[in-house]
């Protein structure tokens, strides 16, 4: 009896990827960035993660289409908010940033669920990406008054975590597809 390995877009993935390191590069080379830019950065950011992985869970089939178009469409939604009302003060955006990062990584946590048992090598990284996320979500709305300096540097070190993660469970999606 032979298995068929489920096909999972390994793209969306590494692009969304991409999108985080970058965002928390600039998030660590320049602490003293203004709020504007910030919200901006993340508002796009989160619009991007947003609309790859909506576009990721169109592609996909099963109970994982819905966790990935469900994550997705609601970290665009929270990017295009946070676009949408830049003049929003830091704690409001904190909340948002750290509402984003918890559901985001909830999402990822259960897509993993649904993911195909055949590909349990990547698996673990989906998960260990949604706790790194559900962590960083949860410490920002437990201490939104830290210092701005202190949280962009939680916010890139995040960045570049997720980022780096995402990218490694693209790139194992795309060597378990061939």
């Amino acid at each position: 009896m032979e298995t068929t390995i489920q096909r999972v877009p390994w793209w969306p993935f590494v692009l969304g990827g991409l999108a985080l390191l970058a965002g928390g590069i600039v998030a660590i080379i320049w602490p003293d960035i203004t709020l504007i830019v910030v919200i901006i950065l993340w508002g796009s950011i989160a619009l991007v993660d947003g609309v790859f992985t909506a576009v990721g869970g169109m592609f996909t089939r099963g109970g994982l289409r819905w966790f990935l178009l469900f994550a997705g469409v609601i970290s665009a939604a929270i990017g295009a908010a946070i676009l949408a009302w830049p003049d929003i003060t830091a704690l409001v955006l904190l909340y948002i940033i750290g509402a984003w990062a918890v559901l985001a990584g909830v999402m990822r946590v259960l897509a993993a669920m649904f993911w195909p048992e055949e590909r349990k090598a990547d698996k673990w990284l989906l998960v260990f990406s949604g706790l790194i996320s559900v962590t960083l979500g949860v410490l920002i709305l437990a201490w939104p008054a830290a210092g701005a300096v202190a949280i962009i540097w939680l916010i890139g070190i995040y960045a570049i975590i997720f980022g780096v993660l995402l990218v490694a469970t693209g790139f194992n999606v795309r060597r378990l597809n061939t």
